[in-house]
């Protein structure tokens, strides 16, 4: 396993990233999902018929149900992490 920094780690140091690591990928998810939504929003803007309007709208509806998942994975992640690292 490697650092931060990318270099490898002692073994006693792999336990105390453990939780970091499930931390960043929860955090990845977590933008890449909002990234998301906002891609919809955007072209919400633009759209020019009441099909891609409902089209678009429905998107953002799945976005948003997604975010919630990748919100609350968040959540547990980072209480997780927090209790490992006290």
């Amino acid at each position: 396993m490697r650092g931060p920094n990318g270099y490898a780690c002692p073994p006693v140091e792999q336990e105390k990233l453990e939780p970091w690591t499930d931390l960043r990928k929860a955090r990845h998810d977590l933008r890449g999902r909002m990234n998301a939504l906002m891609l919809c929003v955007s072209a919400f803007e633009v759209v020019q018929t009441r099909a891609e309007a409902i089209e678009f709208l429905d998107m953002m509806d799945r976005a948003c149900d997604k975010l919630i998942v990748a919100l609350n994975k968040f959540e547990a992640v980072s209480d997780t992490s927090i209790d490992k690292t006290e």
